[in-house]
This record gives C-alpha cells, structure tokens and sequence, in this order.
C-alpha cells in the first residue's frame, strides 16, 4: 500500500480529529492547552472499519473546526477512570492551587466529583482546552489494524505520523495561500501562534518531546535543564516571541518507574505546584 493519505481522512487529520474540545481560546482570551499523544481507544484502532469511518465523515458534517466540550451525561463521560485521565484532572487542579489530598476519595467517580476545577466542560470559565499530536485513538500506542490502513491510507502507524509531522516549523505559518500545503501539525502551530495563542500548553508523554517541541515553540532547538520530582523530569520553555509556556511532563500511567503515576497525589501536586510556580512569573 503507497502511503498517500485518502481525500477524507486527510481533511479529518487536519482539522477535526484528535480533541476533546473545552474551551480553545483566542489571543484576546487565551486559554490554556493540555496535549496528549492520541486519544484513547474511543475510536480508530479498537473498533471496526465502519466505526471510524462513522466518526469521521460525522465529524466533517459538523459545521465548527474543533470540539467545544462535554456538554451532555457530564458524570458518565467526562475525565474516565483511565490512568491518563485521572493524572490530567488531578495535575489540573493542583494547577488550580487546590489541594487534590484534601478531595481525596477511593472511589474514582466520588474523587472526579469533589475536585474544583472540570476542565474541558462547555462554557467553563477556567478555559481549558485538550487536544492530542496524532489523529486515530487507540488503546495501545503500537496497534495498526488492518482496516485503520484501508480508511488512512498509510501501511503504519509511524507513516502516518511522519505525515502528520509535514514541515512545521520551516514555513511562515502567518501566511496561508492557495498552494499552502498544510499539515496537521502546520494547522496546529497556525492555531498556536495566530488564530487561538494559548498562554500555557501542558505537555504528556516525554517520548515525544521533540514533536512537542515542533509544534508549540517558536525555536523547537531550544533546551532547557530538566527539573527533576522524585526521579521524574519535568521540563518549562518560555516561548519570548510570544510569552507562551510550555511544559513537558512523563506520561500518566501506573506503568513505567519514571511515570506520573496516577495514583501519587504528592507527586502530581508537585507537578502542578511547579509549573504554577512558572506560570505565576
């Protein structure tokens, strides 16, 4: 199979897929971004060919770019019981300056419930917003099924993402004309530096900080000195072009020595502490 994307799932890719909506801001009320790497298995990779064919064409049908967030079954839907989801809500509202022990429960539904701060609903004040790098979810980041390679049009999931990588960083993403050839992440660096300016983009999996650093900061050479939290690094970039924050955090996953376990309330709170510490500079 020739990698060449098909028609439909190109414009998806681009533009459609991959968020889980909030609120994403503009540059006169800039929001706050967390990035992950894919969605989770919702669709895509775990389910059939129709499934995602589905989603896809249902997602074009709709008339705005981008998700505006969880409106509907709030307790049911939103910030699931997965490791990713659970690191995300609990980092949030230690960002937030909330105290996540303070909420602490055993029971994931009790705990979600208590904190403060819910990101990603519509209409929510706080003006978060979720998006990830790549396109199709999946429940395991390797997995490539057969009918994923029938509706892409790419033989792997590594193709795929090369794609979707393009040229970010080498064109002058204030000038689109009609031979501007995008990508998805030349339409996420458009979105980042004209159309929405988030203040603060907080980052997930450190695999993937190059990619990152692609498509949030304005030199992506730019290094900083890791600031390590019990043996897991975190690492802040201050874009000066445009005051943006940047921060890199390990993956949410009980997995992984160096992972920000879900489960460790004084470990995510330090995260949190941190990169509010920055932010408040």
């Amino acid at each position: 199979m020739e990698n060449i994307p098909k028609k439909e799932f190109a414009e998806w890719a681009i533009e459609k897929s991959g968020f889980k909506g909030g609120d994403i801001g503009s540059p006169d009320r800039r929001s706050i971004w967390i990035c992950g790497i894919e969605e989770g298995g919702e669709y895509g990779c775990d389910d059939s060919q129709e499934t995602l064919e589905k989603k896809i064409k249902q997602d074009l049908e709709k008339k705005e770019t981008l998700g505006l967030g969880y409106e509907n079954n709030y307790d049911r839907d939103y910030m699931n019981s997965k490791d990713f989801d659970k690191g995300v809500l609990k980092l949030i509202n230690a960002f937030q300056k909330y105290k996540i022990k303070d909420y602490k429960s055993d029971n994931w539904e009790d705990y979600k419930k208590k904190l403060p701060c819910k990101p990603f609903v519509n209409g929510d004040k706080k003006r978060f917003f979720k998006i990830n790098l790549f396109p199709v979810a999946s429940s395991n980041e390797k997995q490539w099924n057969e009918h994923v390679q029938k509706v892409t049009g790419f033989n792997s999931k590594e193709a795929l993402r090369k794609w979707c990588r393009g040229n970010s960083g080498s064109k002058d993403v204030s000038r689109q004309t009609d031979d501007y050839v995008k990508s998805r992440f030349d339409s996420i660096r458009y979105w980042v530096e004209i159309e929405n300016k988030p203040k603060l983009i907080i980052c997930f999996g450190r695999g993937y900080i190059s990619d990152f650093k692609k498509v949030f900061l304005t030199n992506p050479k730019e290094s900083v000195k890791p600031i390590t939290i019990c043996g897991r690094k975190l690492e802040i970039y201050k874009d000066e072009k445009s005051g943006r924050i940047v921060a890199i955090c390990p993956f949410p996953t009980t997995r992984g020595k160096y992972s920000l376990n879900p489960k460790n309330d004084d470990l995510i709170q330090e995260f949190g502490d941190r990169i509010r510490g920055e932010f408040d500079k």
